[in-house]
């Protein structure tokens, strides 16, 4: 068939290629008959294209091609220095030289085919397509001993991987910058995830990197991917590369589409790489029904990356309550209290909390000593995890005293367990003023407190600041109409309380507005203890107004409810430095007759010294305005 004339070249080849691929003396030797022969013409060069594309060709054939390479039918010579190229030996350099010493000269193209011949073979890429440049170089090179020829070759061959592997670099690196900009430089959605499937299902290492890269960025930026981009990270989860699974992995644990489990689960199954398992774990753990106890645990006796995963996964399904009718909790717990026995290489923070949440109150042991632990993560992550129990409360409440970043638990805990005003008192005494983030959180826990609860503690408060800030909240109609049951009693006085604060730090828009929602809240015309307690508030109502400047307002109320005059003499006493005090002053002696007990007349002569004394310092500001202060020395 190699011999045959009527077959076309490539069958030929092929003829030539499988008694190559035989590898057998008989078949190495119709091989080498063939070149050497060129019957039919042309059959040297067909021979001699098969041995170029075997990937281990004999030795043994460099002699005959050589000879081919001296003397045979120039049309073959292209072929023939093709497959002299596979060899880096001195024969077969001799070999391709001999093309170059010709006489007549071959002619450019050939002359040109070996000195690429020769530059694969010695790894030389200074002489170009120069015969005599090479020819001068063959002329010292083929004088050295055995030694220094294999120096020789394996320096040239280094430098010339080199600049192959600098080549290749600088071409990826073209095509990495041409697919960034192109990605750049499409609309957001279908065109932008057209391109990163394309990447991530390229054949190229590289760019499948670079389509992860570029879709998680997109995630980052909070933008969403399409189905197209998460079939193709699936795809590439059975890819014989690790560092690719684990991409994939990674994008789909970020994607986490439901619709991808299945992928996951089957890939997981085969997967030995815990680099690849833990994303696989921690997504699955977030799909229903898709990861079971078994697969969760197959990584938990393991080190690195996906044994932490392991712990997330089973924490997620404990969460469920897969773990309390699970034949492998007694074997989980085993495994939770030893690798928290080594709290500085073999505790997580998911490994206490699973603990926690599969031993309760019996893993005190094992982890009140974690409270302490030098490691920020772990100390807080058990803080995290006992902030649930009760019993665990007062420990918390210690443990804040060596360390101030377990305060947040320590409150959370006495929010959850002790919703008291001896609880939040508790809480109070661990906040240091300068932390935000505690005071906010104590904030959260008043607005929690039963009205009862937060009047008792909010009331024990000396300054009108502290105690506005806890009070805030109670101006509001999830306050006056939240939980704790229907009586309104304490809502109202918690109002009440927070009205008189604000008039104290002198915010009578505050107050009033506080004052207005609870009477908005509950109705003109409340029936029962309701209407005690709304009654309390009109005196703080008149106070306000009045410090507003409201007056008719103000006589409204008074007229309709009771006359109020204790409240008009509080707000004289808060208004009287005010321009409008005299009003004030007037409409109060119209409206209650000057019928004045002792204490009122004697109180309210006080006040009318202080509105004098007001007066007559606004009197002496406008005449300094209108003729300028007096002159120094009288003059």
């Amino acid at each position: 068939m190699l011999t045959d004339p009527a077959r076309d070249r490539a069958g030929r080849v092929a003829a030539a290629e499988y008694l190559l691929n035989l590898g057998t003396n008989p078949a190495i030797a119709a091989v080498k008959v063939a070149i050497a022969r060129d019957e039919p013409p042309g059959t040297s060069s067909i021979a001699a294209e098969a041995v170029a594309r075997l990937a281990s060709p004999p030795e043994t054939l460099v002699q005959v091609l050589a000879v081919a390479a001296k003397s045979g039918a120039e049309a073959n010579l292209p072929s023939i220095l093709g497959a002299l190229s596979r060899w880096t030996t001195r024969d077969a350099v001799a070999g391709v030289v001999s093309v170059l010493t010709r006489e007549p000269p071959p002619g450019p193209e050939v002359q040109r085919a070996a000195c690429g011949s020769l530059a694969a073979q010695t790894g030389q890429t200074d002489f170009g397509n120069d015969p005599a440049l090479w020819l001068s170089w063959w002329e010292n090179a083929r004088k050295l001993n055995r030694a220094d020829w294999a120096e020789l070759i394996a320096e040239g061959q280094a430098r010339a991987a080199r600049r192959a592997a600098l080549r290749a670099q600088m071409l990826a690196d073209r095509l990495l910058d041409t697919y960034r900009r192109l990605h750049a430089s499409v609309s957001e959605g279908e065109p932008r995830w057209a391109i990163l499937a394309e990447l991530i299902r390229s054949d190229e290492p590289e760019l499948v990197r670079l389509g992860f890269d570029l879709s998680m960025r997109t995630l980052l930026n909070a933008r969403p991917l399409g189905d197209d981009v998460a079939a193709a990270a699936a795809s590439r989860l059975t890819d014989p590369l690790p560092e690719i699974r684990a991409g994939a992995a990674r994008l789909i644990d970020r994607l986490d589409k439901p619709e991808l489990a299945d992928a996951a689960s089957r890939a997981l199954q085969s997967e030995t790489d815990g680099a690849v398992a833990g994303p696989l774990l921690r997504f699955l753990s977030r799909q229903a029904g898709w990861l079971t106890v078994p697969q969760a645990m197959s990584w938990l006796d393991r080190e690195g990356p996906a044994a932490d995963a392991s712990v997330e996964a089973l924490l997620a399904l404990a969460e469920t309550g897969a773990l309390e009718r699970s034949q492998h909790t007694e074997s989980i717990r085993r495994t939770m209290r030893e690798r928290l026995a080594r709290p500085d290489d073999g505790a997580t923070p998911a490994a206490v909390r699973l603990l926690v949440r599969i031993e309760g109150s019996s893993c005190r042991d094992v982890v009140l000593p974690l409270l302490k632990s030098d490691r920020a993560e772990i100390a807080q992550a058990s803080a995290e995890a006992l902030s649930v129990h009760e019993w665990a409360t007062d420990e918390l409440v210690a443990a804040c005293r060596e360390n101030r970043a377990l305060v947040r638990w320590a409150i959370a805990s006495l929010e959850l367990h002790r919703p008291t005003a001896e609880g939040i008192a508790q809480a109070e005494n661990l906040v240091q003023p300068d932390d935000t983030e505690a005071v906010s959180r104590l904030i959260a826990f008043a607005r929690n407190l039963p009205p009862a609860e937060l009047l008792r503690f909010a009331a024990r408060k000396d300054d009108p600041v502290v105690r506005e800030r806890y009070l805030a909240h109670v101006a509001t109609h999830e306050f006056l109409t939240g939980g704790w049951g229907r009586d309104t009693d304490d809502r109202v006085l918690a109002v009440k309380l927070l009205a008189r604060t604000r008039l104290d730090i002198k915010d009578p828009e505050g107050a009033l507005a506080a004052v207005n929602i609870a009477l908005d809240t509950y109705g003109p015309e409340p029936e029962g203890s309701d209407a005690v307690s709304l009654a309390a508030l009109l005196p703080l109502r008149v106070h306000a107004l009045l410090w507003l400047n409201r007056v008719d307002e103000a006589i409204a109320i008074s007229r309709a409810g009771g006359a109020f005059q204790a409240a008009w003499l509080d707000a004289l006493d808060d208004l009287a430095d005010l321009p409008h005090a005299p009003h004030v002053r007037r409409a109060f002696m119209q409206l209650f007759n000057g019928d004045l007990s002792g204490d009122a007349a004697s109180r309210l002569a006080a006040i009318d010294v202080r509105i004098a004394e007001a007066e007559a310092q606004r009197e002496r500001e406008e005449s300094e305005l209108i003729v300028g202060p007096p002159r120094p020395g009288g003059s």
